[in-house]
């Protein structure tokens, strides 16, 4: 399902009078599509998860977004009580390449 969301398909979720998204579509599209390749891969170690776990855990994670992109949990606003410390730490020096470096 989620392997082949891409970002237009999160902006989709969106109901075309909410505000702009504090955060991009395409990073989330692409953090989803890490959170899968990484469970997949935790998965694999051993026999601890079923492929059920995985698809139910997959499913609610998307289903977490959809909810907070369409407006049924207000994402937003929980978010912007953390804008300080998110500043805080995006402006801290890093030894992160410049890519990262805003």
């Amino acid at each position: 399902m989620l392997a082949t969301c891409g970002w237009g398909d999160l902006a989709a979720m969106r109901p075309p009078e909410s505000p702009a998204a504090p955060v991009p579509d395409e990073l989330l599209a692409y953090s989803l599509l890490g959170a899968q390749d990484n469970s997949h891969m935790r998965a694999s170690w051993d026999d601890k998860y079923t492929r059920t776990d995985l698809l139910r855990t997959h499913l609610w994670l998307y289903l977490a977004i959809q909810a907070g992109m369409s407006g049924e949990v207000d994402i937003n606003a929980r978010l912007a009580r953390y804008e300080d410390l998110i500043q805080a730490v995006a402006t801290r020096g890093s030894d992160a390449p410049s890519a990262l470096e805003d």
